[in-house]
């Protein structure tokens, strides 16, 4: 039986996103938290102490009451809340009290839900309100998902079949397009924050998790940059070439490439390029050429490949200019799939803002 659990992106110190689910149930409780789905301590009247961790029917900003804990991690907390004035369920991360004497956690916080915020597209995780606490904290209200992510699902299934893959991609690009079109490139695309969300009806959608390192392709005279030069922001395995010489000198081309390598696992059940050591994977990226995914995986067709190894290059000149050009060089093989079948449904709900 696969693994059930509860992920949740949060912030680490490191100044990259961390899936609370790598962590140790007690790292969790060492901070002060549940575990995952855990259920955390009351405070009579539910009063919310400003610096005070957030408990068990606290009332956040006068409206959202604190239902438990889904993760915490160094920096952060995701939490599921009652919206008392609209009567539904939603997620809502904080940072912790420590977190407002890192500035450049604060500036980031607030980037990525004005990011996310600003993508209308059915396949981003919708932001449904952001803020400040009682006690200076900001906060992103978020839509709460039931699924898995797509890195759940290739550990669970394996290689998907080429219909499935190309269409969890062309969602993707919606939602990736939209963002490039407001100037807002993502940097850290990989399976882990594509969401396979399951809605009431039964449909299926990918929904894009987790803006925390976008960057914004316009720039403001006098604007301080948030992460220097040589900060390695994103998960190397899916980062372009250019983005491990420079994560600043990045375009829209780099979540192209991004893309093309989860696609690439998608239909292969690995991604091109891997290593356990950081400096050869880089060498990897930088310097070799990927196994065709139809050497890696006999039967795909030739034309298929070409699209993968085109999203692939490493002359971004070469890659696919917009996402939708990608999405649209996948639509000949992709179909539309709109239920999971009752082997491929998700072990339990997991929750997962951006």
């Amino acid at each position: 039986m696969a693994r059930a659990k509860w992920v949740v992106l949060t912030m680490n110190a490191a100044a990259e996103p961390v899936s609370v689910a790598d962590e140790p149930l007690g790292a969790l409780a060492s901070a002060g938290g549940a575990p995952p789905g855990g259920t955390l301590p009351s405070r009579p009247g539910g009063e919310f102490r400003p610096g005070a961790g957030v408990v068990n029917r606290d009332l956040i900003a006068g409206r959202y009451e604190i239902e438990s804990q889904l993760g915490s991690g160094g920096m952060g907390v995701v939490v599921a809340a009652r919206d008392t004035k609209l009567g539904h369920r939603v997620a809502l991360k904080m940072l912790h009290p420590q977190g407002l004497e890192r500035p450049d956690l604060v500036a980031r916080f607030h980037r990525e839900a004005r990011a996310a915020a600003a993508l209308q597209s059915d396949h981003a995780a919708r932001v449904l309100d952001s803020g400040v606490a009682e006690d200076g904290r900001p906060y992103t209200v978020m839509e709460l998902l039931e699924g898995e992510d797509l890195s759940d699902a290739l550990a669970r299934r394996g290689p998907f079949p080429i219909e499935e893959a190309a269409l969890m991609i062309m969602q993707a690009c919606d939602a990736i397009g939209e963002a490039h079109d407001k100037g807002i490139i993502h940097r850290d695309l990989k399976p882990a924050n594509l969401f396979l969300a399951r809605r009431p009806s039964g449909a299926v959608a990918v929904k894009v998790l987790d803006f925390g390192i976008s960057k914004s392709l316009e720039t403001t005279p006098g604007a301080v940059t948030l992460t220097a030069d040589s900060s390695m922001l994103g998960s190397p395995v899916y980062m372009s070439p250019e983005q491990l010489r420079s994560a600043q000198s990045v375009d829209a081309r780099t979540d192209i490439y991004s893309l093309s390598v989860t696609l690439y696992e998608l239909l292969v059940g690995r991604p091109p390029f891997y290593s356990d050591a950081v400096p050869e994977l880089c060498a990897m990226i930088l310097k070799d050429e990927p196994v065709p995914p139809g050497v890696a995986r006999p039967g795909l067709p030739d034309a298929l490949g070409e699209v993968v190894l085109r999203g692939l290059s490493r002359d971004r000149e070469r890659r696919f200019a917009s996402a939708r050009e990608l999405s649209e060089a996948l639509r000949p093989f992709s179909v539309e799939v709109t239920r999971l079948s009752a082997a491929d449904r998700p072990v339990r709900i997991s929750v997962r803002p951006a």
